[in-house]
């Protein structure tokens, strides 16, 4: 994704959100108000199950604008990985966040190692991939939005910034129209719950990284009492503005590096501001090869060794290493396309997002540059949504204890999602927070046995967690 993404709101901002889980990413998002009661999903049958490349595929007819299922429906692109030792237990749903990944990929890629007797299903959100996909502009269109100047120095570039994003924003509203008004974490949820209907359960069991976990806290917000049992991993802060910001996370995943890392990002950012470095046939700028930066760190030590290579081959003149890590974030192919990520990114991140004034969005980058001088400056103010064609959502407050059980993540060392966040969104839901002192983003399959243990054991049911992770 563009950099500031997994919760965060500008084109440079996407590709932390990606790095969430399959692509995941995270972002602060906003809960929408809650409906006087518990929303009634509308009558739907049971899924008509086909086999693909997923494992089996359907398809779910849901209300374009659940306020108003008259106004027309979108289809739901949805898989399930059946159940591979009998009898089954029912269905895991599973979602990785974002937002703007895909829940069928992720849900075929599951480790379902101590869930074989369950089910695991994914679905495409709404406005991705295979659910009704949002679309903005073509491949060049895009490369012009990522190259926008994110951290502008004089009113010249803050000028040349708001006009690119508004561009943009229209782009969106002319391919997708009123799509974009309905995309909110709220209108997920709502989805959600009539999948679960639909599948048969009654009751939610649900596992959701960095950005899937907003979907997870929306939904115990809007159906507590069908909620089950929840893992939320890599928790996304539900406040707004959040007590600490995304660039934070990555200042001191950056900080690790010690003092010689930081001073050569700070120069690398410093003079590709004023230099862009030419890539072949394309120019690596601040703001891509902060997408970049951001894209390494977010996979902690284990792409060390990259984000390493990739500063000390930008510092010698050859930006390819960056400006592929920024690439992959933002689903750009090699033949110039890209990937639906950008534009989902963008419209699902600005339904919630509440930054829509110049004004607003330097109180943030000021706020932002004082709690993290590197990132808080390269990554830019929190534009992304300034000049959107569609209104946010409204903030839900979360339920003090919702019914079932609710487990929350958090790595301590998280750069992508900070682990105040998980803090913040356990208290929040009155949930049991599971500590890892991981320094990659989301800590499920990523090795640790205890953590492992813990994510099968309450999914299914099994025993509670430990309130740590050696």
């Amino acid at each position: 994704m563009p950099v500031r993404g997994t919760l965060r709101s500008s084109a440079a901002g996407l590709a932390a959100l990606v790095v969430c889980a399959v692509p995941a990413g995270c972002a602060p998002a906003a809960f929408p108000s809650p409906t006087p009661a518990t929303p009634t999903p509308v009558a739907s049958t049971r899924l008509d199950w086909q086999p693909c490349a997923f494992g089996t595929c359907a398809t779910l007819a849901v209300p374009v604008d659940h306020d108003d299922p008259a106004a027309g429906t979108l289809e739901l692109a949805v898989v399930r990985v059946p159940a591979s030792e009998q009898p089954s237990l029912g269905a895991v749903f599973v979602n990785p966040g974002g937002p703007g990944g895909s829940g069928r990929s992720f849900a075929a890629a599951f480790d379902r190692t101590g869930l074989e007797r369950y089910d695991i299903v994914g679905w495409d959100p709404r406005g991705v991939g295979g659910s009704a996909p949002v679309s903005c502009t073509d491949g060049a269109g895009t490369d012009a939005y990522l190259a926008l100047d994110n951290s502008p120095d004089d009113q010249a570039e803050v000028d040349a910034l708001l006009a690119g994003s508004r561009a943009y924003a229209e782009a969106c509203r002319e391919r997708s129209g009123v799509l974009l008004d309905h995309l909110s974490v709220q209108d997920t949820a709502r989805d959600l719950d009539l999948l679960r209907a639909a599948v048969g359960e009654e009751r939610l069991t649900y596992y959701g990284a960095s950005y899937g976990t907003a979907i997870g806290a929306a939904y115990a917000a809007l159906f507590g009492e069908r909620v089950g049992r929840m893992v939320l991993d890599a928790g996304v802060e539900p406040r707004r503005p959040p007590g600490v910001p995304q660039a934070a996370g990555f200042e001191d995943a950056l900080a690790r590096l010690g003092p010689d890392g930081e001073a050569r990002v700070t120069a690398l950012l410093d003079g590709l501001d004023s230099k862009p470095l030419a890539v072949e046939d394309r120019v690596l700028t601040q703001t891509l090869a902060t997408a970049g930066l951001v894209t390494l760190l977010g996979g902690g030590e284990g792409t060390r060794a990259a984000l390493l290579a990739a500063v000390a081959a930008a510092e010698a003149g050859d930006g390819s290493g960056l400006l592929g890590a920024a690439d992959a974030a933002n689903g750009r192919r090699p033949d110039g396309s890209y990937s639906g990520l950008v534009a989902a990114f963008t419209a699902t991140y600005c339904a919630d997002d509440d930054v829509r004034t110049p004004a607003l969005a330097r109180e943030r980058w000021a706020a932002e540059r004082a709690a993290a001088p590197v990132f808080g400056s390269a990554m830019g103010a929190p534009w992304l949504c300034v000049g959107w064609t569609a209104a946010p959502a409204e903030p839900l407050p979360l339920p003090a204890a919702p019914g079932g059980t609710v487990v929350v993540l958090g790595e301590r060392g998280d750069p992508v999602t900070p682990y105040a966040w998980s803090q913040a969104l356990a208290a929040d839901l009155g949930a049991t927070l599971l500590t890892t002192p991981g320094t990659g983003h989301v800590a499920y399959g990523r090795g640790s046995t205890c953590v492992d243990a813990a994510v099968r054991g309450v999914l299914t049911g099994d025993g509670p967690p430990p309130a740590s992770c050696p």
